[in-house]
């Protein structure tokens, strides 16, 4: 599937002024083609594995291979391998993604969640990697790591099991001015957030009051509801309405919160989401 050598796709991620190279345009359908820095904000210097003390990527100098061989669909359901990557710019391309990831070990899938119909980043994406010490190696050297106004986090994708029921929320009544560093606020005081999704309106891209917030625990999930339930927030005018979001409906929470199984692609190669009611 990948052009490799020496385990490692074949091609030159950086040159010295921050250059993306030994990329060609021929692209998997539905990324962008035309990448360059002189049409957009510089978004990092490349971080490499070495420069965090590990090992870096041996990839060649003089390979122009393109990423059009490579899978950016879903790959496996690894629990050690597969990375969840959450704060992502909005105008972050799957390429960039790719490009930042790389350099710390082979790559088996990766994308970036949007509205099919809008093209809108969720602000999150998965990358898969072929061995799980890659996948440490990233969360180790990644998480926490600015790029452009955001910083990365970054953790492991858990797959659905009867573990993490009831752990996803769904809150309305937020004020509309919501930001994700709020509610981060609002509900971080009761546990780990490992995902969040803030809706918006599909023509102003202003938040429509509505969010989901999954926990890492049940019980941390539990504790959110008895604490903010029926709570007027800050900046807010209505008590929230906080509740499981499967009680909501299982299908509505699988659209903005999806589960790693639940993605799939068109034949556009863009991302969409099964049983999308809109």
């Amino acid at each position: 599937m990948y052009s490799k050598m020496n385990g490692y796709p074949s091609s030159t991620f950086r040159s010295s002024g921050g250059r993306l190279w030994g990329m060609s345009h021929s692209l998997p359908s539905g990324m962008d083609s035309d990448f360059s820095y002189s049409s957009r904000p510089r978004m990092f210097d490349m971080p490499s594995s070495s420069t965090f003390g590990g090992n870096a990527p041996q990839t060649s100098s003089s390979s122009t291979s393109s990423l059009s061989g490579m899978n950016f669909g879903p790959g496996s359901n690894n629990a050690g391998t597969n990375l969840i990557v959450n704060y992502l710019p909005q105008d972050l391309t799957e390429r960039e993604l790719y490009s930042m990831f790389s350099t710390m070990g082979p790559i088996e899938t990766c994308r970036i969640m949007r509205d099919v119909k809008t093209g809108y980043s969720y602000g999150f994406g998965f990358v898969n990697f072929l061995s799980e010490d890659a996948a440490q190696r990233a969360i180790r050297c990644l998480n926490g790591y600015s790029v452009r106004n955001k910083r990365l986090k970054v953790s492991y994708a858990r797959p659905q099991s009867d573990d993490i029921k009831e752990t996803n929320l769904y809150i309305t009544n937020l004020p509309r001015t919501i930001t994700d560093e709020q509610l981060d606020i609002i509900f971080g005081k009761y546990g780990t957030i490992v995902q969040k999704n803030i809706l918006r309106d599909k023509l102003t891209g202003f938040p429509r009051g509505v969010a989901f917030v999954r926990f890492n625990k049940r019980e941390e999930a539990q504790e959110a509801i008895s604490a903010l339930n029926n709570v007027i927030p800050q900046g807010g005018t209505q008590p929230l309405i906080v509740r499981v979001a499967e009680d909501h409906g299982r299908a509505k929470a699988a659209l903005y919160v999806p589960s790693y199984n639940s993605i799939v692609h068109n034949n556009r190669g863009r991302v969409r989401m099964r049983n999308n009611p809109y």
